[in-house]
């Protein structure tokens, strides 16, 4: 709101100058008048409106109330109410724009907000049809609800509180609606056919008197049903079974409820939650074991009947007596093939079959404070290709597990009290991760891994973890703030030829001479986190690298220029902190990502199939260097966000070469280029944080267009319908949960596409 009233004499300004004026614009006369402090202003629109609007209108305009206070921004409730007084008096005024213009899309109604004027005629909740949510708390209305709610055309929540008995028809008009929530003791009647409902996702009651002892038939789109101190209701069973999204059920002190049908067998249902419902009774454990659901109470479950659950492959157990179910039965599981144990205690007794479960290949040790017992045998199950453990909280691993021979991954994470003694682990691993550990304790057994991630955990000797790994793919992040001793550690692998890619934030100066033991190292990524005093910034080159893929950031090698030149066979560079590119030639280049760099020009670089220029942020770089950008022939991409401010326009030279992809801010270039329409290849265009009128109409000359993005743009007139036929796929623009700081949908509707365009918060790579 605080940003309409700002543009007020630029708003003003404009629909002064549009045709049909003043005739068509009634309603924004009012609101300006209603919103402006300038007392000429106000005068000239009251005399406007006296010779060009209805009696009602001019009526509603000479109350003495206004949409502002004297001092502050009102709350949205204050606009609200006063809205409901204008529309009160005249049928003729569009409340709705108004409340939408000034950046409002949510009624919250309720006794402490004083909603006089609407208890007094509820038929004016149906003047805001735009709304996206509606919640409704315990407002006396004395003739019950207003069945109203078929006016709502864009409602996606809804939730209603309050002694109402009856749930009007209307209800089941919002075909718009996702979320329906509901607090009504006394609750008889539900007038509505729920399945008309279509994009009904989330049925939520609470303290609610339930009209039937079962729930009503839903529509398919249901994803969720929680129910909670909810009389009446009694059961559930397959009438479920055709909702084929319905994932979650929850269920809690329903004094009422007392079964669970065990031909309940919901296709997506992976959480079904049962808490303190008293009367219920056991469940047959068909229901649980033979669908998705993976974690469940033992509690709850008649274990004394014996079944083969064969449809179960994946299982949680977070519970000691279907653990000791588990152990007992294993040849009731036949198929299972991950099985994960999480938030148990006390489990050193209780000793695993391992070797009964022939098919199981995946096991995980969640949030438990010792599984030694479980883990037990580990090696019988031949199975087992993946183990992991997170919130891991015992201080040792498993012995067990250092006796199996061959594992194809391993993960270890979040466990801040567990050394991790490289004995204990198997001798060949195809991927090891270790994140966020206590210790990694070296042994002088050799460990062979395809790929290691290794990140944020104490190691003694760095020197020790290089002796006795060897792996293809190494990212080592040790901690921030270590210590180091000056020696090069590719020196000490025992097979450096293996490596072919790095990714460290050690020092570089322990990294000398990773391309002279590592010499097929392919990825080479630096992003240093500390500097050894008096030790040389350098990667020593004396062949010709396979280098493919360099990045360097927070670190200045002394020889950039020769090692570049050594590296002819460079797809993509990232350079971060460097204030100069050498003069080079790199005949397969792609990718230069420059970001947050000091770097003022490419034009000594020569790469006849470079793709890709990342400038984000790049402060040096101006107008010279990005007319220097013509000489790339094959640029598709360019992304020219925080540049020098010499960079004010785009150079229309850069419309020669082909871009399918082009990044501007309206932070730095002063205004969208008229010539847009010349990068006649673009597929996507973001045009970010510009205050403009609106899109040049060379905009709708670029026929690949699918991807838009107007993020923090700040449109004063409404895009015009022809924009239309650009039959965007994407249109990126973020609606704040504060919605006084959006857009008015108005002002870029007619850049979505009906059965064409998503409006979508980002882009995604699959886009």
């Amino acid at each position: 709101m605080y940003k309409f009233i700002e543009s007020l004499p630029e708003y003003y300004a404009t629909i002064q100058s549009q045709t049909n004026f003043p005739k068509d614009y009634i309603n924004d006369l009012f609101l300006i008048g209603k919103c402006s402090k300038d007392t000429n202003t106000v005068k000239e629109i009251r005399q406007t409106l006296e010779q060009n609007a209805s009696e009602k209108v001019i009526k509603a305009f000479k109350i003495r109330k206004k949409l502002i206070k004297s001092i502050g921004i009102p709350q949205w409730y204050e606009v609200f109410n006063t809205l409901l007084e204008y529309a009160n008096i005249s049928d003729d005024l569009d409340v709705d724009f108004m409340y939408s213009k000034l950046g409002f899309d949510v009624l919250d109604v309720r006794d402490s907000h004083d909603p006089t004027t609407l208890i007094q005629n509820p038929m004016l909740l149906g003047r805001f049809p735009s709304v996206r949510i509606i919640n409704i708390e315990t407002l006396n209305f004395e003739q019950g609800l207003p069945d109203v709610f078929d006016k709502f055309t864009q409602l996606e929540k809804l939730s209603i509180e309050g002694e109402y008995t009856i749930l009007p028809n209307s209800i089941e008009t919002l075909t718009t609606l996702e979320s329906l929530e509901l607090e009504l003791p006394e609750l008889t009647h539900i007038e509505f056919d729920f399945t008309k409902l279509t994009a009904l996702r989330s049925l939520k009651c609470m303290d609610t008197n339930w009209p039937t002892s079962t729930l009503p038939v839903l529509p398919r789109s249901i994803e969720s049903i929680e129910f909670s101190l909810v009389s009446t209701f009694q059961s559930i069973g397959e009438e479920l079974n055709t909702l084929p999204e319905l994932n979650k059920i929850k269920i809690m002190k329903c004094p009422d409820f007392t079964t669970i049908s065990d031909k309940l067998n919901v296709p997506s249902l992976t959480v079904l939650s049962l808490w303190k419902n008293d009367r219920l009774q056991l469940i047959h454990p068909k229901v649980i074991f033979n669908s998705k659901i993976t974690c469940f109470s033992g509690e709850l479950i008649n274990l004394e009947q014996q079944y083969t659950f064969d449809s179960l492959t994946n299982l949680v157990v977070s519970d000691q007596a279907i653990l000791i179910y588990l152990c007992q039965n294993p040849e009731s599981f036949p198929n299972l093939e991950m099985l994960s144990f999480s938030t148990m205690e006390n489990l050193t007794e209780i000793e695993m079959p391992w070797s009964k479960f022939n098919k199981l290949t995946s096991v995980k040790f969640g949030n438990l404070n010792d599984a030694s017992g479980l883990s037990k045998n580990l090696e019988q199950c031949t199975s087992l290709e993946h183990i992991e453990f997170a919130n891991y909280k015992a201080e040792q691993l498993p012995e067990s597990l250092g006796h199996i021979k061959q594992l194809i991954s391993v993960s270890i994470e979040q466990s801040n009290n567990l050394i991790i003694d490289t004995a204990h682990l198997p001798s060949v691993i195809g991927e090891l991760k270790i994140v966020n550990c206590a210790q990694i304790k070296i042994s002088d057994k050799v460990i062979h891994i395809n790929k290691a991630s290794l990140e944020n955990c104490k190691v003694e000797k760095h020197s020790d973890l290089f002796k006795y790994i060897t792996t293809e793919d190494l990212l080592y992040f040790p901690l921030k703030n270590d210590t180091y001793e000056i020696e090069d550690l590719t020196s000490l692998m025992p097979q450096p030829d293996v490596l072919v890619s790095l990714y460290t934030n050690l020092p570089i100066e322990l990294l000398t001479s990773a391309l002279v033991n590592c010499k097929n190292l392919t990825l080479l990524k630096i992003k240093s986190n500390a500097n050894i005093p008096d030790g040389r910034q350098h990667l020593q080159v004396d062949h010709k690298t396979k280098l493919r893929t360099l990045q360097l950031e927070n670190v200045e090698i002394d020889n950039l220029d020769q090692l570049l030149t050594h590296s002819p066979l460079l797809e993509s560079i990232r350079l971060k902190g460097y204030d100069h590119f050498p003069a080079v030639q790199l005949p397969v280049l792609k990718v230069v990502d420059l970001s947050y760099s000091k770097i003022p020009t490419l034009e000594e670089l020569d790469a006849p199939n470079l793709e890709v220029v990342d400038l984000s942020l790049c402060y040096e770089f101006g107008l010279a260097g990005a007319n220097a950008l013509v000489k790339y022939p094959k640029l598709k991409k360019l992304k020219l966000q925080g540049t020098n401010d010499s960079l004010c326009y785009v150079p229309q030279e850069l419309t020669s070469l082909p871009l399918e992809e082009l990044y501007l801010s309206g932070y730095q270039i002063d205004m969208i280029p008229t010539y847009i329409g010349q990068f006649k290849e673009l597929c996507t265009l973001h045009l970010t944080n510009f205050d403009t009128e609106g899109l040049p109409e060379s905009l709708l000359e670029l026929k690949h267009l699918e991807r838009l993005s107007i993020e923090g743009c700040d449109f004063s007139e409404p895009i015009p319908p022809s924009f239309r036929s650009l039959k965007l796929k994407k249109l990126q623009y973020t609606i704040s949960k504060f919605s006084g700081a959006n857009m008015n949908p108005k002002y870029y509707n007619n850049l979505i596409t009906d059965g064409y365009t998503d409006l979508v918060k980002w882009f995604t790579d699959e886009d």
